[in-house]
């Protein structure tokens, strides 16, 4: 009876019953030696884990990379080849390519990628602490420490860049799917919970789909997205056109410009007031929902009571970042969808963490988006600098395998016509020696 209650039935005197019979004092002696087990074994697993804990935090200091001194370094000129190679992370990191093709990128790079689209040129710096070693996170020896040092943020992008013509329609910044990705009722209500947290940060603007189901939808299809508008960056600074911009490598970027964290009202006031224009240089910094995401780890967490990981709504990696904007004469009341016809893409980034790589049917599906968008966008020029065959060296798979992807990469793209230029000679003979 005790036992099968309610658990509201009071202790003491579950507890009294229980003692009225010999039956029930072994019954509680029984109980409480198993208990005590219990708290052994448990009080066991925790020195043992540890001990794990130690044991891997000697390991990875043994064998980790240990990273020079940071330089502020402004363009791929500056930079030394080997050194450029050699800065690359050992740790887990996030990694990405550009779309169309430039090159890839790492986090906690010491310099920052170059990027062009048809409609903008920039470049891109991803910043993001070891979330995956504690240890290494609270010792500081990483570089980039003194942004993630007494902050609650895990990442920081910042993307700095010119407008080749004049943007039309409302810059929007997010992340979205290249497929639509089915969800069981559960993952649909823990979205819910995630976007519902997001919405809370950046605003009841936030613009948020599961794309379209093939299935049930004729036409174009939508693809998944989360989106958010201007106002959602944490951090812009314009620079007029003929002045420098602002080092993105520098740790001095913080004091530029307008932040939200400096001054909430006078941010608000100076992203009203701002108007994209082909000339100045506009550099835009985003964490404010970094504290939710953990990119390294890829998975998400404090949105909902548990960790939940990306790959419940994303499918597989990778995920699209991108900043675009919707053709305003091409949606209506009833028809508000991101399509991809509807989009002009000033910067967008494919990104994976390097714990949780794509598998090798989507890295080929990638190439051929790679492909299809250079095929697209022929008139962009491609990033021919020292850097280049550097930089399109990851993302690829090894052997002869490696060396067909690669070759598919080229084709087609920016890089076709180019046979004879020196980098597309060097990145070639790479390979092939590869």
């Amino acid at each position: 009876q005790v036992r099968s209650g309610p658990i509201m039935l009071d202790y003491n005197l579950a507890f009294d019953v229980v003692l009225t019979s010999d039956a029930g004092i072994a019954g509680a002696v029984g109980l409480a030696s198993r208990v005590a087990l219990r708290v052994l074994l448990a009080f066991l697993l925790v020195l043992v884990a540890a001990r794990c804990r130690r044991l891997q935090a000697k390991v990875i200091k043994a064998f980790s990379f240990s990273h020079p001194p940071h330089q502020l370094l402004s363009t791929f000129d500056d930079v030394d080849e080997e050194a450029f190679e050699s800065s690359r992370p050992k740790y887990a990191h996030l990694q990405g390519c550009f779309l169309p093709p430039s090159g890839d990128l790492y986090s906690n790079s010491p310099a920052p990628f170059v990027f062009e689209t048809p409609l903008s040129r920039g470049q891109c710096l991803f910043l993001h602490r070891p979330t995956h070693d504690v240890q290494l996170d609270r010792s500081g020896n990483y570089p980039y420490a003194h942004v993630f040092t007494g902050q609650g943020k895990q990442w920081e992008c910042r993307i700095q860049l010119s407008f080749k013509v004049e943007p039309e329609g409302a810059l929007m910044f997010g992340i979205e799917l290249d497929e639509y990705v089915p969800m069981s009722r559960g993952t649909k209500y823990a979205m819910e919970a995630v976007v519902s947290a997001l919405r809370w940060v950046v605003g009841n603007e936030l613009y948020h789909s599961i794309g379209d189901d093939p299935s049930t939808t004729n036409g174009e299809l939508e693809k998944p997205a989360f989106a958010m508008p201007l106002w959602a960056f944490d951090q812009i600074v314009v620079t007029p056109e003929g002045e420098a911009p602002p080092d993105l490598a520098s740790p001095d970027l913080a004091a530029e410009g307008v932040s939200r964290a400096r001054n909430r009202a006078d941010f608000l006031a100076a992203v009203s007031d701002l108007k994209l224009r082909t000339g100045p240089t506009y550099t835009f910094c985003f964490w404010s929902i970094s504290k939710f995401l953990d990119v390294v780890r890829w998975q998400i967490n404090g949105a909902v009571p548990m960790s939940i990981g990306f790959d419940r709504f994303c499918g597989h990696p990778p995920v699209m970042a991108s900043l675009y904007t919707v053709a305003p004469d091409t949606v209506n009341a009833h028809d508000q969808r991101h399509l991809q016809s509807r989009k002009n893409y000033y910067f967008r980034l494919a990104f994976w963490s390097s714990e949780h790589r794509p598998s090798s049917a989507k890295l080929r599906k990638l190439h051929k988006l790679v492909e299809a968008d250079s095929s697209r966008n022929s008139g962009s020029s491609c990033d021919t600098s020292p850097m280049s065959r550097t930089r399109l060296r990851a993302g690829l798979p090894g052997g002869r395998r490696g060396l067909q992807s690669l070759q598919a990469l080229l084709r087609g793209s920016c890089l076709e016509g180019l046979t004879g230029h020196p980098a597309v000679e060097r990145c070639l003979g790479d390979a092939h020696r590869a």
